[in-house]
């Protein structure tokens, strides 16, 4: 009776075991994705209840690589083979980064700050989203409406976001700039010229 219980004992604890190890994968398999709709829906919330400096956080360039022209010999530990590759440099110096160009200056990201102040976000909607868990890649379609302190007009933009995975901090961004609607406008400089008689 005891060797009886007892197999009925494993018989019932290998199946739970199992389950445990199968939904630990599962949850390792989510946790791109769970972290891109996280940051996906900061960027949404942030931007329908004016969080724009949550919202600037989110917008950063892709680092790009670049090689230095040097070559490099590897070792690999277990097999001892060696292997020569071209050392690549991570260059985080991009000049279309959003967020570096308005750090650059506090008063132009005050500025920034200021101007999109006056942008109400009354609706944002994610059309689709597609992720590339390989790629480290993602895209999102919205529609958002807004409209400016100084008008009642709604306006509606199709706006797509492309997104990229910061393996060092785990961490999903955008790479797509702010829409051009919510920049600041561009002063102009008139010349005038003196009236002739």
């Amino acid at each position: 009776m005891f060797k009886i219980k007892k197999i009925m004992l494993t018989f019932a604890i290998i199946p739970f075991i199992l389950f445990m190890i199968t939904a630990c994968a599962e949850l390792d398999s989510h946790s791109s994705l769970s972290r891109f709709q996280s940051a996906e829906d900061l960027y949404i919330s942030s931007m329908r209840w004016g969080e724009w400096s949550s919202y600037l956080y989110l917008i950063r360039a892709k680092p790009t690589k670049k090689q230095t022209g040097k070559i490099i010999t590897l070792t690999d530990p277990n097999t001892g083979n060696k292997y020569e590759v071209v050392e690549t440099q991570v260059d985080s110096n991009n000049a279309t980064d959003a967020q570096q160009s308005s750090n650059d200056k506090t008063t132009e990201r005050e500025e920034l700050l200021l101007h999109l102040d006056t942008i109400k976000v009354s609706h944002v909607e994610v059309l689709s989203s597609s992720l590339n868990e390989e790629k480290g890649t993602a895209k999102s379609r919205m529609l958002i409406e807004y409209h400016h302190d100084n008008s009642a007009k709604i306006k509606t933009l199709h706006y797509n976001v492309f997104w990229w995975h910061d393996e060092t901090s785990n961490s999903w961004f955008s790479q797509t700039p702010m829409p051009k609607e919510f920049e600041p406008p561009k002063h102009k400089t008139i010349k005038l010229s003196p009236k002739r008689y």
